[in-house]
């Protein structure tokens, strides 16, 4: 499920358990994001990103995904349109687009609507009822948890939100068909594969037990702006964006 402008993967070691003849105590689970007031960042009034799309790491590339960021006053819209170049341009026509828009708050951002149009008539969306903290689906409607995230706001909201010593979290993801939650942690922090010119990155991973990974990786001296996005599906096919050109104004 999902689709541009996201892809993840990779399963991780569990940690080492701690030396000594001490008991160790065991770890709470991470929890829900809380309402409270963060130190936000910024970001640019406009920012146009265009991303390389590639199959898998260092995977076959398959097109671009464009997406573009605009915030007037407490308000954002995001768009992407993920299209095919090369020679896959000769086998796929068309484009997917995206949309995400809503508000800008002191807790991050707050979505009102977010579609995916792969198409041929193939839409997916979602619409955000705060005041009633209902979701409304295509074929169904669930309760809406806070501060929930679409598939293509959710690296941006992190970019507003991140700290550099964050615990892990959970953040609930809607690709527009469905809702899931990912269990949120940095993984580290470092050149960003294959997008090292643009500085050091937080790679930040969202996991979810047999339904595949999130991956974005942040980088602070570009605005903590997404350079790298990875999405896994639960059958383990891997789509990876990475960041080849920044317009900022």
């Amino acid at each position: 499920d999902g689709g541009p402008p996201v892809p993840a993967t990779g399963d991780d070691p569990a940690p080492p358990e701690s030396a000594g003849s001490e008991a160790v105590p065991e770890q709470p689970a991470p929890q829900a994001v809380s309402m409270r007031p963060r130190a936000l960042r910024e970001l640019p009034r406009r920012v146009t990103l265009r991303y390389a799309l590639q199959t898998g790491e260092g995977g076959f590339t398959l097109g671009y995904s464009l997406i573009t960021w605009h915030a007037s006053g407490d308000r954002y819209v995001l768009e992407s349109v993920t299209g095919a170049s090369g020679v896959t341009a000769l086998l796929v026509r068309g484009s997917a687009t995206q949309r995400s828009e809503g508000h800008i708050t002191v807790h991050g951002l707050v979505p009102d609507h977010y579609l995916m149009d792969r198409g041929k008539g193939r839409v997916q969306q979602a619409r955000f009822d705060w005041q009633s903290a209902r979701l409304s689906l295509p074929e169904a409607e669930v309760d809406l948890p806070t501060l929930a995230q679409d598939l293509l706001n959710f690296p941006f909201h992190l970019a507003l939100t991140l700290r550099g010593d964050e615990e892990p979290w959970h953040m609930t993801v809607t690709d527009g068909r469905r809702l899931r939650e990912y269990a949120f942690r940095i993984v580290a922090q470092g050149p960003a594969p294959a997008a090292a010119r643009h500085g050091d990155a937080v790679h930040l991973r969202g996991s979810r037990a047999g339904d595949g990974t999130l991956d974005v990786w942040l980088a602070p001296a570009l605005h903590w702006l997404p350079v790298r996005i990875r999405t896994v599906d639960h059958k383990g096919t891997a789509m990876v964006l990475t960041l080849e050109r920044a317009e900022i104004e």
